[in-house]
């Protein structure tokens, strides 16, 4: 078997493909990893055997179509299994924290119909608030455009008086007259 450390740079890994996994499940997002998440849990497992971890075909290399779901219970598991093997004896791990107080069954199926109300809504959340984003952009471009147009206004008003002040001794007069594209002028296209 390898060194204690080589076996904790694995679980790392294994513990990052099953949370992008995890993420990829719930969100849909970074759906175009998985081949890559499978192509390394394998390496990982054929490493791992090579160096002789073989517990009699407990972990099979996964399939060129798993699922992501399956790549992240296969990591986990994995991972998991290699605890031991990284040093950390039973003793030493920490106790598991509860988090809450789930009194029965019915509380824990609650939680879980939580979790799929989130998954399933959750592209549609990310939608709304993305509509929302653009409706917020639009209305500060309008609010730049209407700003842009009043300057171009005030611009003309000043070429205007510029023009018909002729020769008059005031210098901006005489700038404007002598080149009206003087006054810089915002160029917000929408």
């Amino acid at each position: 078997m390898e060194k204690q450390p080589e076996i904790g740079r694995y679980r790392r890994l294994l513990k990052q493909i099953s949370k992008i996994a995890t993420e990829a499940s719930m969100t849909g997002a970074l759906s175009d990893g998985n081949p890559v998440a499978i192509e390394q849990y394998n390496r990982i497992l054929e490493r791992l055997s090579a160096k002789g971890f073989d517990p009699d075909g407990l972990f099979p290399p996964l399939p060129e179509d798993a699922s992501f779901d399956r790549v992240g219970v296969a990591a986990e598991m994995l991972s998991a299994y290699l605890v031991e093997d990284e040093g950390e004896s039973p003793a030493t791990r920490l106790p598991n924290i509860v988090i809450g107080n789930l009194g029965s069954l019915s509380e824990l199926e609650k939680l879980k119909d939580l979790g799929k109300q989130i998954r399933e809504n959750l592209p549609e959340w990310m939608r709304e608030k993305e509509a929302g984003d653009a409706d917020r952009m639009r209305a500060e471009a309008d609010r730049i455009q209407a700003e842009a147009d009043r300057m171009r206004a005030e611009a003309d008003r000043l070429r205007a008086n510029a023009r018909r002040a002729g020769a008059s001794d005031d210098s901006e007069a005489e700038t404007v007259r002598a080149n009206p594209d003087a006054i810089p002028m915002p160029d917000l296209a929408r």
